[in-house]
């Protein structure tokens, strides 16, 4: 057996932590989770590195957040040696609860194995459960049509909020996503205008997101909602009620000054000596700081009442809702279908807005919203075919989440979101909206370190813009913003006593990039439902039905010796298919989601077809 070696905590988002069971107790004790250690005997083995036990090193503060969810599961190795071969196999009972610093768990490395033989080949593909070399080369296809969107990285998330969107997952027995998405956006209205994330002197991001959640009628969207929203609403309340009395004294000032004014309006008209007067009390209106009802957030209203609410709320403002009514609204519903867009645009960079009211005209000089909408999925289509919504760059600044549906398999048994974690949760919200506000939002700067981690992921996007990205340029280029505005976020859950004096760590940084890759697949299948459909996408659908069809006229078929062999079959108008290099993109998607096998050799390229999908 080879000697185990040490892998750091990076290899660890290749094993990113599985969604709790479902239903997931909290008080539950969860039981001993068994990992299977398989290495290949010498026999079967590919090269001597291929499959090695090694063990992956967990920070201190990571083992309560394994605690809640199990250890990050061993990646299935499709491997089953022949009879004579007897593989090595080492099973060790690990206590969640105690979990120890290290434990053995399989990783591939990156030497790839040997190009298995047409005969091995259809000794895989005639029996699967006898994949000597053809199961650790092949895989199972990803969809074309429907990406497979990853559950929320909850370990990225803090232990206490952790904690609690477990329980509300739990409880109304939904997606942990929808709860994580929520407590994000939550954590984001009560610190909009408070800091900002300050890359360089000239770019900076605010801290405020826009988030939609796709989930069926059925999907209890409004439980989740309110149980992550309700602190906010509480915080209002308690305000506004300690106010009230300074409150309605402001009014009436105002009315008193109001009242004034108009009189003297009526008397300059008649008396034109008294115009200084009139000017003065217009100044005393004017600058007069009425105190108002607190108000953070609303669930619709239109374009024009928008602009009002970010007036009357010194340019803060969050649109919080079950439902997506918002959209209509800001389609045009209310204004003979012309889209007034301006203010949402606007607000997502801190921007200046000017209102125009009937009797005056006032500047807000930086405007923030917070968006936190749920929405069923025939919702988002009507929203994706809307040419204003996606040409203004609406739909490009929202994060999209799209969790698979619990419906009908759902217990159906009442699971209370413990006292204590609704109390720390409702507390550690409310410390975040009482934390004040300054002249301008204060600097959170990031390390070196967390800056060249973010240059590598930004440089990623940057290369696919043109390929993977091509159906969302549009979206992928502010995912790069939006992943610095989530590190500021998780900065400031983690450092609340020394926000300003700390920099954003390399180990927050890499938790935001991967929540950025969590949204970057689900807004990849949200952009899709709207049915725009790349044509390198179109071709390579054109090809695998044109290689099945051939399948099942000669089932011996298992590659194609060049790409003039595939583009012989596949030649066609309609997909514009008029000469080799139409192919060439769309074989290389193939070869991505493990369709096919691209072998380069010295005149041409093999084109080796997966057996797990092109069966007989």
């Amino acid at each position: 057996m080879a000697q185990p070696i040490k892998v750091s905590l990076p290899d660890l988002v290749k094993y990113p932590l599985p969604p709790p069971p479902i239903p997931a107790r909290i008080n539950a004790h969860p039981p001993p989770l068994t990992i299977n250690v398989v290495e290949l005997s010498p026999q079967t083995r590919a090269p001597d590195n291929f499959a090695k036990p090694v063990y992956i090193e967990l920070p201190v503060n990571f083992s309560d957040t394994v605690s809640e969810q199990g250890l990050p599961p061993a990646p299935t190795i499709l491997t089953h040696p022949p009879p004579q071969a007897t593989p090595f196999v080492d099973t060790q009972k690990i206590d969640i609860e105690n979990t120890p610093s290290t434990y053995p768990i399989p990783v591939l490395s990156d030497v790839s194995p040997p190009i298995p033989t047409p005969a091995q080949m259809t000794q895989g593909a005639e029996d699967l459960q006898n994949q000597v070399v053809l199961g650790a080369y092949w895989r199972i296809p990803e969809p074309l049509d429907k990406p497979t969107t990853p559950p929320f990285p909850a370990h990225s998330i803090p232990i206490g909020p952790h904690q609690f969107a477990l329980a509300v997952s739990a409880t109304t027995e939904t997606p942990a996503d929808m709860a994580f998405v929520s407590i994000l956006s939550a954590f984001s209205l009560a610190l909009q205008d408070k800091y900002e994330v300050v890359m360089n002197s000239d770019w900076s991001e605010p801290l405020n997101i826009y988030s939609l959640i796709i989930a069926r009628s059925s999907d209890r969207k409004s439980a989740v909602y309110k149980l992550c929203t309700e602190p906010v609403m509480k915080h209002m309340d308690e305000k506004n009620r300690k106010n009230a009395a300074a409150i309605a004294k402001s009014r009436r000032e105002r009315e008193v000054l109001q009242k004034r004014v108009d009189g003297l309006v009526t008397i300059v008209a008649k008396d034109p000596t008294r115009q200084q007067d009139l000017e003065d009390a217009q100044d005393d209106l004017s600058n007069f700081q009425e105190i108002k009802k607190l108000k953070l957030m609303t669930d619709d209203c239109t374009a024009e009442s928008l602009t009002s609410l970010l007036a009357d709320n010194d340019g803060r403002m969050g649109i919080v809702s079950s439902e997506s009514g918002i959209f209509a609204t800001l389609a045009g519903r209310y204004s003979s279908g012309e889209p007034n867009l301006d203010a949402v645009l606007k607000s997502y960079s801190g921007e200046r807005i000017t209102v125009n009211r009937r009797n005056r005209e006032e500047e807000i000089p930086r405007a923030y919203l917070t968006f936190l909408l749920f929405a069923q999925p025939q919702i988002l289509e009507k929203i994706m075919q809307n040419g204003d919504l996606r040409g203004r760059g609406l739909l490009a600044r929202f994060l999209y989440s799209i969790p698979e549906s619990l419906a009908g398999r759902r217990t159906n048994t009442e699971q209370p979101i413990p006292q204590h974690l609704k109390d720390g949760y409702e507390n550690f919200l409310k410390l975040l909206l009482n934390l004040p506000y300054g002249n301008e939002p204060t600097a959170i700067t990031i390390s070196n370190e967390a800056k060249d981690l973010y240059k590598k992921f930004r440089d990623e996007i940057e290369a696919k813009l043109n390929n993977e990205f091509e159906e969302i340029e549009d979206w992928a280029g502010k995912i790069h913003g939006n992943v610095l505005r989530i590190s500021g976020i998780l900065h400031v859950v983690e450092n609340i006593g020394a926000i300003a004096v700390t920099p954003i760590s390399e180990h927050t940084m890499a938790r935001a990039i991967e929540i950025g890759k969590y949204f970057i697949e689900h807004s990849k299948y949200a952009f899709q439902i709207m049915g725009a459909e790349s044509p390198v996408k179109q071709i390579a659908k054109h090809i695998l039905t044109r290689i099945k069809t051939m399948k099942r006229k000669n089932p011996g078929l298992l590659e194609f010796k060049s790409f003039y062999e595939i583009f012989r079959l596949c030649r066609s108008t309609v997909y514009k298919i008029n000469k080799i290099e139409d192919i060439e993109p769309a074989l290389d998607l193939l070869q991505d989601k493990g369709y096919i096998k691209l072998v380069p050799e010295e005149r041409h390229t093999r084109i080796l077809l997966n057996p797990l999908y092109f069966k007989n």
